[in-house]
């Protein structure tokens, strides 16, 4: 026995709705991970010149 070969019928096409909704959520996702980079950096940075704990104390 062969297995049937797929046709588009046999696979959701996502309406202009869904579509839109799918591209929401990426832009969403997309700005949420630019957001944490950006904390990261910025923790990151404060933590290399020591800011935050009493001001700034470079001693390098």
């Amino acid at each position: 026995m062969t297995a049937k070969t797929p046709t588009a019928r046999d696979f959701h096409v996502p309406t202009f709705a869904e579509i839109h909704e799918i591209e929401r959520r990426a832009h969403e996702l997309r700005a949420a991970e630019i957001s944490h980079l950006a904390r990261a950096a910025v923790a990151w940075v404060r933590g290399v010149l020591h800011i935050g704990h009493g001001g700034s104390a470079v001693t390098h």
